[in-house]
């Protein structure tokens, strides 16, 4: 979102909301909807802080598939 790309973002946030919908991620999946909507509207107010919330879950999430599938990670 640097570039100030909303078409890109919305592709993106598209994508991203796919995958975390498949393996049920609701944490990942809302704020990537809420950008997917932001961004069909062609604009990005409010997508950073969306953004800020998928990037702080990611590590917490790599964490706890570290933890409980530890051969999934090598």
């Amino acid at each position: 979102m640097e570039n100030k790309d909303a078409t890109r973002a919305n592709f993106l946030s598209h994508s991203i909301k796919g995958a975390a919908g498949n393996f049920e991620i609701r944490s990942i999946r809302e704020p990537a909807s809420r950008i997917e909507e932001i961004t069909k509207k062609g604009s990005l107010e409010g997508c950073m802080e969306m953004l800020d919330q998928i990037k702080a879950i990611i590590p917490i999430l790599e964490k706890d598939y570290r933890k409980n599938l530890p051969g999934a990670t090598k």
